[in-house]
């Protein structure tokens, strides 16, 4: 191993620790580890090795195990989990999350992945994975499938809570088994299938339970732009995406700075001149103020959750107005959720009641 100063996770260096069995005492430790499991990982922290520099959000390291060949990811929330760690000094208190997944251009000799309870979607990572036999990936918009092709020996994988469309893909990979699928009605050139020896499902969706119906307010009914969306423009801290630069890949990015509260507020808008009905959302302190506001018909819809109580919520409406905790959103991923339901629909998300204000 590099004699170089490393750097990692603390809660990485734990998961290190107990797959191992004992402490990490030098670097050639790593190249004994050959699989990291998620029932493995613990939200614990020790001293770490000095060899190693503490570095929260920091999980390059996995990238440096030389014979990693099984690598499943646990449910690591992307803000919001505190942890503290300790090395030759007081205790030290920061923010838990895997800021980048680039490492995985290094773990060419993985065999078996699963990313299924990840934040993962830069699909271009995988294209090192020559010899990788089995894939799952998480509930995620990927721009395209191309880095399936470099990961030939696949004989299991599944896609299903994906964007995935393209059924040809799956022809081009030799060695498959067995394949699971978005719904089919989601799915293109499904006649591929057809054509091959793997045993191919789909994930069809159970009915959900009736909620409160979507919400579209404005009389004038804004079309989809030509980039299939209902957004036709976004300002997100001062930065302003209009038209066809508002990509599914933009919004997916948008919501992951939503989940991590690295966006503080965010306007959606069909009308290029943010007239009409703005859709809005203020982030603080892992809390979201998110509003739907109809200047035409003078009305806005905010959440409504009273069980949540009246006590003000950290952000407020339009950075101005104070708004109960009752009216806002306590979880950043539903956040991000309605804010991507909108984008794309012009519409409330069916995941939170919503309330009219006059």
């Amino acid at each position: 191993m590099c004699e170089m100063l490393l750097q990692a996770d603390p809660h990485l260096l734990q998961w290190l620790r107990d797959t191992l069995g004992r402490e990490l005492e030098e670097p050639d430790d790593l190249e004994k580890i050959t699989q990291l499991r998620a029932e493995n990982f613990h939200w614990e922290t020790s001293l770490c090795p000095g060899w190693v520099t503490p570095a929260p959000g920091d999980w390059s390291l996995i990238g440096a195990l030389p014979r990693l060949e099984a690598l499943e990811f646990p449910n690591i929330p992307d803000i919001g989990m505190r942890y503290s760690f300790a090395r030759r000094g007081p205790t030290e208190f920061c923010w838990s999350g895997i800021e980048s997944y680039s490492f995985l251009l290094r773990c060419r000799r993985l065999k078996y992945l699963d990313l299924s309870q990840t934040n993962f979607y830069e699909g271009w990572y995988l294209e090192n994975l020559t010899q990788l036999e089995q894939l799952i990936l998480p509930p995620a918009e990927f721009s395209d499938f191309s880095f399936l092709e470099c990961c030939r020996p696949l004989t299991a994988l599944d896609v299903s809570r994906t964007n995935f469309q393209d059924c040809r893909i799956l022809a081009r990979l030799p060695a498959l088994k067995s394949a699971l699928l978005p719904p089919k009605k989601n799915l293109r050139h499904y006649e591929a299938v057809e054509a091959i020896t793997a045993d191919v499902q789909t994930r069809e969706p159970e009915p959900e339970p009736p909620g409160p119906p979507p919400c579209c307010l404005s009389r004038r009914k804004n079309p989809r732009g030509e980039n299939g969306l209902y957004g036709q423009i976004i300002r997100a801290d001062g930065r302003r995406y209009c038209g066809t630069a508002i990509t599914r890949e933009l919004v997916q990015r948008l919501a992951k700075d939503v989940k991590e509260e690295r966006i503080h507020s965010l306007t959606v808008s069909a009308d290029p001149d943010l007239e009409g009905v703005l859709f809005t959302a203020e982030l603080r302190d892992g809390w979201a103020v998110l509003a739907l506001q109809d200047f035409e018909e003078d009305v806005c819809y905010l959440p409504s959750i009273p069980e949540q109580g009246e006590e003000t919520a950290p952000p407020r409406l339009g950075g101005q107005s104070p708004v109960p905790k009752s009216q806002a959103v306590n979880d950043l991923t539903l956040a991000a959720e309605c804010i991507q339901c909108y984008i794309r629909s012009g519409k409330l998300s069916s995941k939170v009641k919503w309330a009219r204000e006059e």
